[in-house]
C-alpha cells in the first residue's frame, strides 16, 4: 500500500523501460479507441436522448476537433512542466470526463464532455511519444515506435467492434463506463513506472498561433458539418432536367423523307408512318451536367 500511494512524480527510472512502455499503451489504446468507438453508438444515443442527426455526429466531432487543435500546445506543456505531470493531468480529467459522458442527461452535456475528453486526450498523445523517446535508445527506440503506433491504429479498427459488443451489453453508456477502470489502472501504471523528467530546453509558447489554429480549424469543420443545417451557401447551379425542356417545339418526320413544322399536323401526305422528336440543346462541356436521356415527343 505504501509503494502505491508514493509520490507519483517520485522517479520510476529504475523500472524497466518496457514496462514503461506497456503503462504508455494503455492509455493510448484508450483515448484512440474512444476515436471510433461511438460511431455505432449514434442510433442509440439519438433514441435514449433525443438529439438530432447533427447533434449526434457532433458527439464524435467535438472529441476529434478538441483532439487535434491542442496537440501543439500539449506538447509544449510537457516541455515546460515535465511529460509525466501532463500525461497524468490528461489522465485525470479523460477519466473525469468519460464518466460525465457516461450520466449525460441531454445530448448538448454529451457534446461538451466529449470536448473535454478530447483536450485530456490531447494532453496525453504528445507525452507517450516524449517519453518513448527518453526512455528508449536510438537502437531500440524504432521497435518501441512501432509498438506504440500498432497499438494506436488496433484501438481505432477494434472500436467500432468493441463498441457494438459493449451496446448489446450494457447500453451505449457502457462505452464511456468502461473508461474508468482502464483509466484508474493506468493512471496507477504511469505514477509507478514513468520517470519524472524534463527536458533541459524550454520551448516559447505560440499563443497567436495555437489560438487561430484553432480557429480556423473550428470554423472549417463547423462550415462542412453544419452549413447545411443552417442554409449556409445555396447552390445556385441551374437545375437540369433529364429530359428537354417541354417549349421546344416537336418535329414530326415521314419515313418517305417528308416532315411538319408543327405537332398538330402529325400526318405526313403520302399517308407513311409518323415519328415525332423534340431537338435537343447543345451538350454542356462537363459529363455530369449533360442530360441523362433523349426525350420523345409526347
Amino acid at each position: 500500500m505504501h509503494r502505491l500511494l508514493r509520490n507519483p512524480f517520485s522517479s520510476g527510472s529504475s523500472t524497466s523501460p518496457q514496462a514503461a512502455l506497456y503503462a504508455l499503451c494503455v492509455s493510448f489504446f484508450m483515448i484512440c479507441l474512444d476515436a471510433t468507438v461511438v460511431n455505432v453508438a449514434v442510433p442509440d444515443i439519438r433514441a435514449s436522448l433525443g438529439a438530432s442527426l447533427n447533434e449526434a455526429v457532433w458527439v464524435n466531432s467535438a472529441y476529434a476537433l478538441c483532439y487535434a487543435v491542442p496537440l501543439i500546445l500539449a506538447g509544449r506543456l510537457g516541455d515546460r512542466y515535465g511529460p509525466k505531470r501532463i500525461f497524468l493531468a490528461g489522465l485525470t480529467g479523460f477519466t473525469a470526463a468519460s464518466l460525465a459522458c457516461a450520466l449525460a442527461p441531454s445530448a448538448s452535456v454529451l457534446i461538451a464532455a466529449r470536448a473535454v475528453q478530447g483536450l485530456a486526450a490531447a494532453l496525453i498523445a504528445p507525452q507517450t511519444m516524449s517519453l518513448i523517446v527518453h526512455l528508449f535508445p536510438a537502437e531500440r527506440r524504432g521497435r518501441a515506435l512501432g509498438v506504440w503506433g500498432a497499438v494506436g491504429g488496433a484501438a481505432m479498427a477494434a472500436g467500432p467492434v468493441i463498441g457494438g459488443l459493449l451496446i448489446t451489453w450494457t447500453g451505449w453508456r457502457g462505452i464511456f463506463l468502461v473508461n474508468i477502470p482502464v483509466g484508474i489502472v493506468g493512471w496507477i501504471a504511469a505514477a509507478r513506472l514513468l520517470p519524472d523528467w524534463r527536458p533541459a530546453k524550454e520551448h516559447r509558447l505560440d499563443l497567436w498561433g495555437i489560438a487561430l489554429s484553432g480557429l480556423g480549424l473550428t470554423a472549417l469543420v463547423f462550415g462542412v458539418q453544419s452549413g447545411e443545417a443552417y442554409d449556409w451557401g445555396p447552390s445556385s447551379a441551374p437545375s437540369r432536367s433529364p429530359r428537354s425542356s417541354p417549349s421546344a417545339p416537336c418535329v414530326w418526320r415521314c419515313s418517305c423523307g417528308g416532315s411538319t413544322a408543327t405537332p398538330a399536323s402529325r400526318s405526313c401526305p403520302c399517308g407513311c408512318s409518323t415519328t415525332g422528336t423534340s431537338p435537343q440543346p447543345p451538350l454542356p462541356a462537363e459529363p455530369w451536367e449533360r442530360p441523362w436521356a433523349v426525350s420523345s415527343c409526347p
